[in-house]
């Protein structure tokens, strides 16, 4: 279990009351974790900080135990699937098509660049890059190359 997201699959398979534990929200503001529609947990994001609520008592003792370890265990970083970028350094266009330069992942731990990627391209796992990657990438290259990773570092939302 690392995410509030697996948490919440977890309480949903192991609860013998067949009670429908939830999420609301969004990672950009604040999230909660609800009980058959009522919110037990509030996550305030921007202070990083969690507060329960009164409806924590319609939640088992099992349960309650399986929140307060997850709690205990993870920080704010793990609440969430560790975001993905694109690392877009280029982009030209013809008649019919709009073709960037990114990076993307290569054979073992090397990178390369292809200049003839197109949009839809971008959603591949090859050019999706996690902010480790990104050190990893940047450490392989000179200070003014990894600026430019920096620069043309674009964060991928999930549709």
């Amino acid at each position: 279990m690392k995410t509030l997201q697996d948490l919440v699959d977890r309480l949903n398979r192991s609860d013998q009351l067949n009670d429908n534990f939830s999420t609301s929200g969004s990672r950009d503001r604040d999230y909660s974790i609800d009980i058959n529609g009522e919110e037990i947990i509030l996550f305030s994001l921007k202070d990083r900080t969690y507060s329960f609520t009164s409806y924590i008592a319609w939640v088992n003792d099992k349960d309650q135990d399986l929140i307060v370890k997850y709690l205990a265990n993870h920080t704010p970083d793990d609440w969430f699937a560790e975001k993905k970028y694109n690392i877009v350094i280029g982009q030209d266009k013809d008649k019919t098509n709009e073709y960037y330069t990114a990076y993307r992942k290569s054979f073992g731990n090397s990178f390369a660049t292809n200049d003839a990627t197109l949009q839809d391209e971008l959603t591949r796992y090859e050019y999706l890059f996690t902010e480790q990657e990104i050190e990893e990438l940047k450490s392989t290259l000179p200070t003014n190359m990894a600026k430019i990773v920096d620069l043309g570092k674009v964060e991928v939302k999930d549709d």
